[in-house]
């Protein structure tokens, strides 16, 4: 092996290494407090993004919160809430949270395992760029987006669901809370299993259906198919 070969190795590998120092040094530095009954810590990534990438968080337990910005970049705040039993397990939990964000080109993918653990909770607010597509998925939590040009598809188990100034496609379900869309140009696909529905200025078609409450429509430009097994409709 040449010594230009070795000294090229050799970098690579304390390139590595500071990674991995700079990855354990920031989740030991992170402040930790107990509130309550939780162990809470709060902290923020950045990632490098251009326009027309996608955002996919999904399998989390939390509120997801989303505007956007001119910037060229994701910023991604996070409250984490652990209900464990000391500093050191809480500190374990956000070394696995690390393992669950993954950039790779165009997208950004946050969620799995290491968020569906038990007794973890984690509220994001997120900043994309204005031309972004996201997919938002939570099992708890009340799901908010605004000011986006994409696609936006959003799923939550137990909250209510939020939409305004959307340029593109949207798919909206949850399971037991209200979805409110405020400001569509493209086809509007919305569901709700135990709530209402309310859409104001849709551009696109519409197909709305609840199981279980009201459905009011306003400012409709395209065709409307709307549904309701116990509410009313205006």
């Amino acid at each position: 092996m040449s010594v230009r070969t070795k000294k090229s190795k050799l970098k690579q590998l304390a390139g590595i290494t500071l990674a991995l120092v700079t990855w354990v040094s920031a989740v030991h530095s992170q402040e930790i407090q107990w509130r309550g009954r939780h162990f809470v810590s709060e902290f923020a990534h950045r990632f490098r993004m251009d326009p027309g990438g996608q955002l996919k968080i999904y399998d989390v337990r939390g509120d997801i919160w989303v505007r956007t910005w001119d910037k060229n970049e994701v910023r991604v705040r996070e409250r984490v809430k652990m209900e464990v039993y000391d500093d050191r397990e809480a500190r374990a939990v956000l070394e696995e949270l690390q393992s669950a964000r993954r950039h790779r080109g165009p997208l950004l993918e946050i969620g799995g395992a290491p968020y569906r653990q038990r007794g973890v909770y984690v509220d994001f607010q997120v900043t994309t760029p204005r031309q972004f597509n996201v997919e938002l998925e939570t099992s708890g939590g009340e799901l908010d987006v605004s000011d986006l040009t994409g696609k936006a598809t959003l799923s939550t188990s137990g909250g209510d669901l939020k939409l305004s100034n959307i340029d593109g496609e949207i798919e909206a379900r949850t399971s037991g809370g209200d979805v409110r869309v405020r400001g569509a140009t493209g086809r509007t696909e919305v569901r709700t299993s135990g709530g209402d529905i309310y859409l104001v200025r849709i551009g696109g078609p519409v197909e709305a259906k609840t199981s279980g409450g009201n459905v009011v429509v306003r400012g409709a430009e395209a065709e409307v198919d709307v549904r309701t097994s116990g509410g009313d409709i205006e």
